[in-house]
């Protein structure tokens, strides 16, 4: 270091240039590395700097509590690449349990806060976030997997924050959607496409044909934030890039105001009995049941009707359910097709490294279980 000079070195950078290969989370399969070019993180950086700082004076003010890892999308951007652009400070919290995560809302008092739905939970069953100083959070984001709509409300009194739901991929630099903050919100909605982005809903099967309002379809996206390969990897990158568009592998629905709603994962899609049924509408009845903190819906296989559903279910502290009591709470909201047929009592969910459930890992338990018998 003392031998080193403090002029830069001799370097053409172009906003082409590969920036960072950010690694896919591997919830659906083998993880996969996304070029993003300088290009792509900068005009994220804008993108989410023009989003976030409305509540904000100045963008510099924003302090925002980063509870999750920088290596993932979402953890980056939403810490480091804002303040890029922002220039505000990040509060990082060394472990995301809701301990760690009140102590530094207690002690360095962030006003923005992005987090994972499991975050919210945790927070919003802590003993002490009543006398806390949560209120001091003046506006955050959660993502990379859907809120329960009774934890967002919840949340959402204990603070007095809006929270912002948003959708992206590692492939988009994190975000290509989100709820607005102060105009128009429609609760279960992902918001609207970001500045610069075009998003289409198109047909399932050739993914050629745009779908009618309401009707759901796989999301694809264009935009200055999305990536231009998977590293080393031409088949993957043909597969979900083309004719200008990437292809999330995301099926969701947009209504008339634009406003689009993420209805579930292709690959998570269970096809029962020749009926689709997604395992976040199962996953939506069971959080508003007053015993349940988390639950995780998948398709496991059936000898009569192809695919059946299976939850795998957390109660809150204290609390006991039976497997007919979960039944009995799906038909009143729920087709029959769509009840789960078996039901799981677990303590932990498998996830990734910042919260979101491995459906994967839950359909592998599965069969390995099958194997065993």
């Amino acid at each position: 270091l003392l031998m080193g000079q403090a002029v830069e070195p001799d370097i053409e950078v172009t906003p082409e240039d590969t920036a960072m290969l950010q690694y896919t989370g591997g919830t659906t399969g083998l993880s996969k590395g996304c070029i993003l070019s300088n290009f792509n993180l900068e005009a994220m950086a804008w993108q989410d700097t023009y989003w976030f700082s409305p509540p904000f004076e100045k963008p510099e003010d924003m302090r925002i509590m980063c509870a999750m890892p920088l290596y993932h999308i979402y953890g980056f951007n939403t810490s480091v690449n804002v303040n890029m652009v922002a220039g505000g400070n990040i509060i990082i919290v060394n472990g995301p349990t809701p301990d760690n995560m009140l102590k530094n809302i207690n002690e360095h008092e962030p006003n923005f806060f992005a987090a994972v739905p499991a975050m919210i939970y945790g927070l919003n069953n802590h003993p002490e976030i009543g006398n806390s100083k949560i209120r001091n959070i003046k506006a955050m984001i959660c993502g990379s997997s859907p809120l329960a709509v009774e934890g967002l409300n919840r949340f959402e009194q204990l603070s007095g924050a809006a929270i912002t739901e948003g959708y992206g991929l590692s492939e988009t630099s994190n975000v290509l959607t989100c709820t607005p903050m102060y105009t128009k919100r429609k609760v279960g909605s992902v918001g609207v496409p970001w500045p610069d982005v075009d998003i289409r809903i198109v047909d399932l099967e050739n993914g050629t044909v745009d779908m009618p309002t309401g009707e759901p379809g796989e999301l694809i996206a264009q935009g200055p934030q999305i990536m231009s390969a998977y590293w080393k990897n031409p088949e993957e990158t043909a597969e979900v890039l083309r004719d200008g568009w990437l292809y999330t592998g995301d099926i969701a629905t947009m209504d008339e105001d634009g406003f689009i709603t993420i209805v579930d994962r292709k690959k998570d899609m269970i096809l029962c009995s020749g009926f689709n049924v997604f395992c976040r509408e199962i996953d939506e009845v069971l959080y508003a049941h007053p015993k349940v903190l988390d639950a995780c819906a998948v398709g496991i296989p059936d000898p009569k009707r192809g695919e059946t559903p299976k939850v795998f279910i957390i109660l809150k502290p204290g609390e006991t359910m039976s497997e007919d009591e979960v039944k009995e709470h799906c038909r009143k909201s729920l087709a029959p097709y769509k009840v789960p047929t078996h039901v799981e009592f677990i303590d932990e969910l498998p996830r990734t490294t910042v919260g979101k459930p491995m459906r994967n890992a839950l359909r592998q338990m599965e069969k390995d279980k099958s194997k065993l018998n």
